[in-house]
């Protein structure tokens, strides 16, 4: 690029900036597979006698007390294992928290081997 004292002495000449056409973008084929719709439950499989005497021991809602009672936690450390995203698909939000009781002994018994 030349100076500007150089092109107002006319040793230089300030050549025109052109524009190009651009080639045309050619048109990319993206295959986009399905995604999943909602969350998986992954966890022990339990026949339909088991949860049955499962929802008769406990019932079908778990307070945090209980809860905690049953997972031998700290109602403390139950809650922080829930904030961490460990229990989010066997939870009811809100005040009081609620366990759904089929999901949390599949969710305990799924943590138990990590």
């Amino acid at each position: 690029m030349p100076r500007l004292v150089d092109i107002a002495a006319g040793r230089t000449r300030l050549t025109p900036y052109t524009y190009a056409a651009a080639a045309p973008a050619t048109e990319v084929q993206v295959e986009h597979q399905p995604r999943r719709a909602g969350r998986r439950f992954h966890a022990i499989k339990l026949t339909s006698a088991e949860l049955r005497d499962i929802r008769l021991a406990l019932g079908p809602l778990l307070s945090l007390e209980q809860a905690a009672q049953h997972a031998h936690l700290s109602p403390a450390t139950l809650k922080k294992q829930l904030s961490q995203g460990r229990f989010r698909d066997c939870v009811k939000r809100g005040k009081p928290l609620l366990f759904l009781t089929e999901r949390f002994v599949q969710e305990l018994f799924r943590g138990a081997g990590r």
